[in-house]
């Protein structure tokens, strides 16, 4: 992740998570359609199973930590989102499987 913008995502994280912003169905699906991609093509941009995003989309499931990070980045960064997209998904997942998200 650019080191300039690392505090910001990390705020923005926190802030959601401590206003406990639920990521709802409709607000999934409009997120992949602000990028204009079909659920197959978005769930491997955000480098996700097509099963579990449709399961999200549909109110089945919700995303995991690192999930949630992702769609929220995606949402209120899309531009930063786009340039660096596989950097920001491997932190996340990184973050995760340390156990420290």
């Amino acid at each position: 992740m650019p080191k300039n913008i690392d505090g910001i995502f990390t705020e923005y994280l926190l802030q959601c998570g401590s206003k406990k912003i639920k990521l709802t169905p409709d607000r999934i699906r409009s997120i992949r359609k602000y990028f204009k991609l079909t659920q197959v093509a978005f769930s491997e941009f955000i480098m996700v199973g097509y099963e579990t995003y449709r399961s999200w989309e549909e109110g089945r499931r919700y995303p995991s930590s690192p999930g949630y990070a992702i769609l929220l980045i995606a949402e209120k960064y899309p531009g930063i989102f786009i340039k660096n997209r596989e950097d920001l998904i491997k932190e996340f997942q990184s973050l995760s499987t340390q156990n420290e998200w």
